[in-house]
């Protein structure tokens, strides 16, 4: 007996035979094989696959009819999406999960990665999100340790990242004109804030960490290592004020934050304090917007240049 539950608007569960064989992301969708086998697929590859003949297959606690409608109730709800089987034929459903999306009123998933459009016919390219237009709000469950490229998604507003072991490289968040919030599972929106994990690796190249987000006021960091960061960490963030550092940060490279006009003396002092100290070490140097240089005093300066970095007034 294979047994398909939906748990949640986002989440199945699969068992085989009385054994829990899958419970997660809903991923999965079905297909009608010949002498009235329903094969139960997975996007994701890692994911095992099953079959049943549709007499031994429960869905939501009901045995279907038909194999027909064994294939249009599963993907009415599997990918969490509502009405995936309407008005489409049991030998047209589902051949691939971008079928299952392209047939619902609201495309919400791909991959595990759950999503809203602007444009209810849009499907995500599994290689990456970067550029898109019509991508307002992006989640990534924990699980994921490294994310695409967002880069140029002007529509994103919202955006949800895994919880721990992340590491970010060059461009991975450039040029999100429409961010209003980002945040990690477990953790509420705040807005104008982007909040990052506890312990994550960024490391730029010749890229950026944040640019060109005009609604972002405030970054919080936990325990952040740089590897390296040059030319630019933070830069053409208008309205940042705030640099909120929960633990240290580790930087290994020079580090550039310009442009960014508003940011506050405390939140460089808090800076200076969470570096680690480089003394007897290569010691590198930290740009800064002039005006924000100009805010700080000899003594606010002197926390840095202890631990063998020095600051430098940038544009």
């Amino acid at each position: 007996m294979l047994e398909i539950n939906k748990l949640d608007e986002k989440n199945i569960e699969i068992t085989e035979d009385n054994v829990l064989k899958y419970r997660g992301a809903a991923v999965y969708f079905a297909q009608n094989q010949s002498g009235g086998v329903i094969s139960v697929s997975s996007e994701n590859t890692v994911n095992p696959a099953f079959v049943a003949d549709f007499a031994s297959l429960q869905i939501n606690g009901v045995t279907p009819a038909t194999v027909e409608d064994a294939v249009k109730e599963l993907n009415s709800f599997v990918g969490s999406f509502s009405g995936g089987g309407e008005n489409v034929s049991p030998e047209g459903l589902a051949n691939t999960l971008n079928t299952i999306l392209r047939n619902t009123p609201f495309s919400q998933e791909f991959l595990g990665i759950y999503y809203e459009s602007t444009n209810p016919m849009f499907v995500p390219s599994a290689f990456g999100f970067a550029g898109n237009q019509f991508i307002t709000k992006l989640e990534f469950p924990n699980g994921y340790t490294s994310i695409p490229s967002l880069s140029s998604m002007t529509a994103l507003q919202r955006l949800t990242i895994p919880n721990f072991g992340l590491a970010f490289g060059a461009y991975q968040f450039t040029s999100l004109n429409s961010l209003e919030a980002l945040t990690y599972q477990g953790e509420p929106y705040e807005d104008g804030t982007i909040k990052i994990p506890n312990n994550v690796t960024l490391n730029f190249g010749q890229g950026y960490f944040f640019n060109n987000a005009p609604n972002i006021k405030k970054i919080i960091l936990k325990n952040t290592v740089v590897t390296q960061a040059g030319p630019y960490f933070l830069y053409s963030m208008s309205e940042l004020r705030d640099l909120v550092f929960l633990g240290s940060f580790q930087l290994n490279n020079g580090l550039y934050i310009v442009s960014c006009p508003n940011i506050t003396r405390q939140s460089l002092i808090d800076l200076f304090n969470a570096l680690n100290d480089r003394t007897g070490q290569t010691a590198f140097s930290i740009t800064i917007t002039a005006a924000s240089y100009n805010r700080l005093t000899p003594a606010d300066i002197a926390i840095a240049t202890a631990k063998n970095f020095t600051v430098a007034s940038g544009t």
